[in-house]
């Protein structure tokens, strides 16, 4: 009998920047209209469907940047500000990091490393343990390290107006302390970074092993505003699949 050959665990087999110019070869032909799994195929240049072709399609359903059921695909309404708005928008960079995180796997390794980007050693080491074979931990290595170095490019630089360090003067009672446009630039620096970094609202588990996390950045969220939320839930479910009939979350 046979060996069944070993296989890695799930993982998509592009980088994210990759998936992104693939996805792109799609809109730019076919925008948000269907389309079956040898059009995307051929739109990314293959001659047909194969381990190759599909194997690109798995990563750009995994990142969420097409969606669909069975053989009909298209681009996610979600992922358009990949596409119209410039580099530098906020939501194109708020965009690239939700879809960065998408894979389990890469949700797992950023749970694990944060935002700092593994040396190619440490993390193919890590993988092997996990269960990979040595070729797909390479792939998969290369494949989020590159998808950090673009998530990483997108945080800004907080540096002051000048690299000297002032010099700290000793408080004096009969001098009022002045703010300068210096320490003025700094505390606008700072309040911007704390608008733009994200806060845990909620957090659902479901049956069959499911965990969903609501995380905003930004001001408080009124009631107004979870109301949109609720409504653009609403309307991006049929982009998922249908209920599993053998599934049920109680």
């Amino acid at each position: 009998m046979a060996r069944s050959r070993p296989r890695s665990p799930n993982y998509p087999q592009l980088s994210l920047p990759s998936a992104i110019e693939a996805a792109r070869k799609v809109f730019d032909v076919d925008h948000l209209g269907p389309v079956d799994r040898e059009t995307v195929a051929a739109h990314l240049g293959y001659k047909g469907l194969s381990g190759s072709s599909l194997a690109a399609i798995s990563a750009l359903l995994k990142y969420g940047l097409i969606a669909g059921r069975g053989n009909e695909l298209r681009i996610s309404k979600g992922v358009l500000s990949l596409f119209a708005d410039a580099d530098g928008s906020e939501e194109k960079a708020a965009t690239i990091r939700e879809c960065a995180f998408r894979p389990t796997l890469f949700a797992e390794l950023h749970e694990k490393y944060g935002d700092r980007i593994p040396s190619a050693e440490a993390l193919s080491s890590y993988l092997i343990k996990k269960g990979f074979v040595r070729s797909a931990a390479t792939k998969a290595t290369e494949a989020y390290r590159a998808t950090m170095e673009l998530v990483t490019s997108l945080e800004p630089a907080y540096t002051s107006d000048s690299d000297e360090e002032e010099e700290e003067v000793p408080p004096d009672s009969n001098t009022q302390q002045v703010q300068t446009p210096a320490s003025e630039a700094m505390r606008q620096q700072i309040l911007a970074r704390l608008a733009r970094e994200e806060r845990e609202y909620m957090v659902v588990t479901l049956a069959g092993g499911r965990t969903f996390r609501v995380i905003g950045k930004g001001p408080e969220p009124t009631q107004k505003v979870w109301a949109k939320l609720i409504k653009h839930l609403e309307l991006s479910q049929d982009e998922f699949p249908e209920d599993d009939p053998e599934e049920s979350d109680g």
